[in-house]
């Protein structure tokens, strides 16, 4: 994120809550979990996030989960709640390190998504 000149916030704790870290981006801050487990990630601990990212002024969140998600994941979320986490994958993160395209083209990929199309997780394949 710093090489694409993203302001970045390191990890921190606030009244009982691990922060993993937060980016400014476009104006809004996002703060960022990422999981680097063997383990896909389930709704309960996208859920948790939520609840972090909701307690915020304007929150926003980017859910980072190395090696994906349960099957049934999106399905699983609750529908009706504001759109406020962004879903991205190790395939994801793996385009920006290799250079198949920048993070701010991911960032903005994801961020249309999920205004435009009400995607949380967007689509690997990035125009």
């Amino acid at each position: 994120m710093r090489i694409n000149q993203i302001p970045v916030e390191e990890s921190f704790r606030i009244d009982g809550e691990q922060i993993d870290g937060a980016i400014k981006y476009e104006g809004h801050y996002y703060l960022i979990e990422a999981k680097w487990t063997e383990a896909k990630t389930e709704p309960k601990e996208i859920g948790s996030f939520y609840f972090k990212v909701e307690g915020k002024l304007e929150g926003r969140g980017i859910f980072i989960s190395m090696n994906g998600y349960t099957d049934g994941l999106l399905a699983a979320l609750p529908r009706g709640k504001e759109l406020r986490v962004i879903l991205l994958d190790g395939a994801h993160v793996a385009k920006v390190i290799f250079g198949t395209c920048s993070l701010r083209r991911l960032l903005e990929h994801a961020i249309s998504n999920a205004s435009i199309r009400a995607s949380i997780y967007c689509p690997h394949a990035i125009d």
